[in-house]
């Protein structure tokens, strides 16, 4: 599980990488580009999802100790790890590893051909402008209609934002490092909220 969870968490800081180029990269290579990666992130779906399943009732049975029935926890939760490794066994033996591997080749031959029209500030600036309005947006639409999917939508911007910054920390302004600390506890608590929805 650990492996599926961190490739998944490098094709978004891939994804957040592109999404900050994307101005001077041309809207057809971009769009390829953020296709292979949401193609390969669906592969790695399944066992993800079944062992946040599975970890998420862990920590709602460890916050209610006591007051549902340990029989019934024990056979929930016996039943969603029974799951996570069954997903994580099909990945690793079937045809996803592969297909995997397939788009993630893909994904490198388009990287390699990518050619970014700007340099300096003129690259990524306006990615990261962009980026953060795509996030203030977000949080409007949850302020408005409180809804899961709205919180999961303004998580997906925090972490974009967040990954772009700590690429760039070392020659952005040093308030960037303060933001990153808070993009990341703003994205722990709505990373909670969507696991348990």
């Amino acid at each position: 599980m650990n492996a599926v969870h961190g490739m998944r968490r490098e094709i978004k800081k891939l994804r957040a990488v592109l999404r900050l180029v994307r101005g001077t990269t041309g809207k057809g290579a971009y769009r390829r580009c953020i296709q292979l990666l949401r193609q390969a992130a669906s592969v790695l779906a399944a066992p993800r999802d079944a062992c946040v399943q599975h970890r998420a009732f862990r920590e709602l049975r460890r916050h209610f100790d006591g007051k549902i029935s340990n029989r019934s926890a024990a056979r929930i939760e016996s039943a969603l790890r029974a799951r996570c490794r069954r997903e994580t066994q099909h990945f690793l033996e079937g045809d996803s590893r592969a297909r995997l591997k397939r788009i993630l080749r893909k994904m490198k031959r388009r990287l390699d051909d990518l050619k970014i029209r700007s340099d300096g500030w003129a690259a990524i600036g306006p990615g990261i402008e962009h980026c953060y309005c795509r996030g203030q947006k977000a949080r409007q639409r949850v302020l408005a209609e409180p809804s899961s999917e709205q919180f999961h939508l303004w998580r997906k911007r925090v972490k974009d934002l967040g990954y772009q910054l700590r690429l760039l920390r070392r020659i952005g302004p040093e308030r960037w490092r303060g933001m990153v600390k808070k993009l990341d506890a703003l994205g722990e608590l709505l990373g909670e909220d969507h696991d348990l929805a």
